[in-house]
């Protein structure tokens, strides 16, 4: 595999993605007046989707940061198709890997010579995704071990990729709902890109994370730097690993319901979020543990989210009520809109968000039609959205990565509010 284009070529390739979109938002908007206002609609979607295609393959070739960002923009929004979405989520554990040789530089670069290091380590990476791979390792007292390296400038131009993939989403109805998100993207992916960073947000949710049956991998402090960051390997398999095993009802239930604890656990009590719910950062482990792995990407919360939330949930609600409460969370409606017009759209998309906590199990295995209405109300909410704040962006990429999770599962969960980790005896931290 080639690094990351550097520089000019990367300003290059996305500048000219940005001047095809612009064409394609040129075009549209010429044509525009002489549309009804259904043809205005499935145009700019249309329109859209194509601008998306454009990023999609911008990004595809840069890879490293670009691809990162368009990860956490595609799990909030439709800003992509499915097929991109899926497309993106098998790139967050199975990107195509470094060469061995060059592995073995950044290794020696940061730390030693693998030999003195390790017992055994294999050149040849287990795991690799958009900024680093990860490689298995046994230490010198037989302790297996998950080493990730970082692509080499992956940290290169982050301002300006996040500038110009700025630019490309400008055209589209995201670039006013994604304005004020991009200072935030930026800060965070400069964390996620130090991994000593990563290794503090590790080891502070091993420390604090007391939920049965979650386990957090420990950091060789020793072994790790800013590029390197070595931690225990768990002994477990992805979510599609572990659904090819056709496992039962039952297994598929606890582990909906394990990761509907983690989340309430994370956002009620800790106030702490994982907020990076690609699928290659779940492990399935013997016994009906779930290994929790990859801390790059953590957002604190603010008190007003776990307030927020419940009153989102709390019965008899008004549309005012609804909309100031989202306004905590980050989420903010358009105030030019008649108030009989947004009223009816957040009285049926609360209702819509609200239903599977109504009920005392969900079954995501049959929820087909539930998110059929939910994908039925996306045009509209982008209609009624005037912008996302920041913090939401994240917190709405957990939220949406639980419910895609549950509906690949096909889990029966309890998701009241109530349901939260308090009703579970704390245990100590897992030793592994």
């Amino acid at each position: 595999m080639s690094t990351p284009a550097r520089g000019f070529v990367r300003g290059s390739i996305l500048g000219a993605a940005v001047a095809r979109a612009s064409t394609q938002s040129l075009g549209l908007a010429l044509t525009q007046p002489f549309r009804s206002e259904a043809g205005r609609e499935r145009a700019a979607a249309a329109t859209d989707k194509q601008i998306a295609r454009e990023l999609f393959a911008a990004c595809g070739v840069l890879r490293g940061t670009a691809l990162k960002l368009l990860q956490v923009l595609a799990m909030e929004a439709d800003l992509l198709p499915e097929t991109y979405r899926a497309e993106f989520a098998a790139a967050s554990y199975r990107a195509p890997p470094l060469n061995r040789a060059l592995a073995r530089r950044i290794l020696v670069a940061e730390l030693a010579v693998p030999e003195c290091l390790f017992a055994a380590f294999s050149l040849t990476p287990f795991a690799a995704a958009s900024i680093g791979q990860v490689h298995a390792a046994t230490s010198h007292d037989g302790e297996a071990l998950a080493v990730k390296l970082q692509y080499p400038n992956i940290a290169d131009g982050i301002r300006g990729d996040v500038a110009l993939l700025r630019g490309l989403l400008r055209p589209t109805r995201s670039g006013s709902v994604f304005a004020a998100c991009f200072a935030e993207l930026e800060a965070r992916l400069a964390e996620e890109l130090d991994y000593r960073c990563e290794a503090n947000h590790t080891e502070w949710f091993r420390h604090h994370l007391r939920l049965p049956g979650v386990v957090v991998p420990r950091v060789t402090r020793a072994l790790s730097t800013q590029r390197v960051l070595t931690t225990t390997r768990l002994g477990g398999v992805h979510l599609d690993q572990w659904l090819a095993t056709h496992p039962s009802q039952a297994a598929r239930d606890h582990y909906g319901q394990l990761f509907v604890d983690l989340f309430h656990h994370c956002v009620f009590e800790l106030g702490r979020l994982h907020a990076d719910p690609n699928p290659g950062n779940y492990l399935f482990l013997p016994g009906g543990g779930l290994g929790l792995l990859d801390f790059g990407c953590v957002r604190q919360l603010a008190p007003t989210f776990g307030e927020g939330l419940r009153r989102i949930m709390a019965p008899n609600r008004r549309p005012g009520d609804v909309a100031e409460a989202h306004r905590c969370l980050g989420v903010h409606y358009r105030r030019d809109l008649p108030q009989a017009e947004l009223g009816s759209f957040l009285v049926r998309w609360g209702a819509w968000l609200n239903e599977p906590y109504r009920v005392e199990r969900f079954d995501f295995g049959a929820a087909d039609d539930y998110f059929a209405r939910g994908s039925a109300m996306r045009s509209e909410l982008s209609h009624c959205l005037e912008r996302y704040d920041g913090p939401f962006l994240f917190f709405g990429r957990a939220h949406q990565g639980l419910m895609r999770t549950l509906q690949r599962l096909g889990a029966k969960v309890r998701l009241a509010c109530d349901a939260t980790t308090t009703r579970r005896d704390p245990i100590a931290t897992p030793v592994v």
